[in-house]
């Protein structure tokens, strides 16, 4: 039985170092095979990569013109915006003196109006009584009279700073004709209260 033991120890041994070889042998093919695929897919990646790599350049390329192509379209904008901007400036700034001068004229105006206008200096006040009156009596005619009983014109001016005057016209019913009333020279210095009137 020993026999039968060795030989089948053999057999076995055999058997498993036919199997280890085959074993090698496939897993040599294998790895041979997938360093070739792994060789063939790197190619394949690598053609993939600079074809898509020059295609997408392409695009950024086209993209980098387009964003050019704006940036030359928004500064031509802008360019345009401050043009008309500096341009309304500069309106603004026309009619601001134009204001300005208007103003100085206007005020030049009135001032030569209040102080070198005769009419400015001079002043006229008056005063008129009527006397009106309606009688009824129970016999006869009614009767009726409307009198100018009191008239009075005052006419006051200013000469200069230092002088003025004043004259007043009356007229009364059965009293005076029209005569002057009142009229008066005054001199005043017109930084400080004193005063001169005669008349």
């Amino acid at each position: 039985m020993r026999g039968r033991k060795i030989v089948k120890t053999y057999i076995d041994r055999n058997v498993i170092a036919g199997n280890n070889a085959v074993n090698i042998l496939i897993n040599s093919i294998r790895i041979n095979l997938m360093k070739r695929t792994t060789f063939a897919v790197a190619v394949l990646l690598g053609y993939a990569g600079i074809s898509s790599g020059i295609a997408y350049a392409g695009e950024i390329e086209d993209e980098l013109s387009a964003i050019k192509a704006r940036l030359l379209q928004l500064e031509t904008q802008v360019q345009n915006q401050n043009d008309t901007i500096r341009d309304q400036q500069n309106v603004i700034e026309n009619k601001s003196k134009q204001i300005e001068e208007l103003a100085e004229s206007t005020h030049a105006n009135n001032k030569a109006v209040s102080d070198g206008g005769w009419f400015n200096k001079i002043e006229i006040s008056g005063l008129v009584e009527i006397e009106a009156g309606h009688n009824d009596p129970d016999e006869g005619d009614d009767s009726s009279d409307v009198v100018l009983a009191t008239a009075e014109i005052g006419i006051a001016a200013e000469v200069n700073d230092w002088v003025s005057g004043e004259i007043i016209l009356l007229y009364e019913e059965n009293d005076t004709d029209l005569e002057i009333d009142v009229a008066t020279v005054t001199v005043a210095d017109p930084n400080d209260s004193w005063y001169l009137s005669g008349g």
